[in-house]
């Protein structure tokens, strides 16, 4: 039998995202648009799915806004990440 490298359709036992999750897994991730609602989404599901993988953002200051003020405001005390609180506590 010939190897053409496709991928199996998920079983009860594999996850849907599992082959995305291991050929992800320990890469470095590099993101842009993270706090869009797409971006923040992303995120929060690579940082719950995808072991040990380091993740880079690109965020852009605001009109009104530095940096720092956005990421704390659209990512750290967006409502996406609650699932990741509850699991990790508050500074996990």
């Amino acid at each position: 039998m010939v190897d053409n490298g496709a991928v199996d359709a998920p079983t009860i036992d594999q996850p849907i995202g599992a082959p995305v999750r291991d050929a992800l897994a320990g890469k470095r991730i590099f993101i842009t648009g993270t706090t869009g609602f797409l971006g923040t989404n992303l995120l929060e599901r690579l940082l719950r799915s995808v072991p040990g993988s380091d993740i880079v953002l690109l965020i852009r200051p605001g009109r009104r806004s530095t940096v720092d003020q956005r990421v704390k405001r659209e990512i750290f005390k967006n409502d996406a990440f609650d699932r990741l609180r509850s699991t990790l506590g508050k500074d996990g």
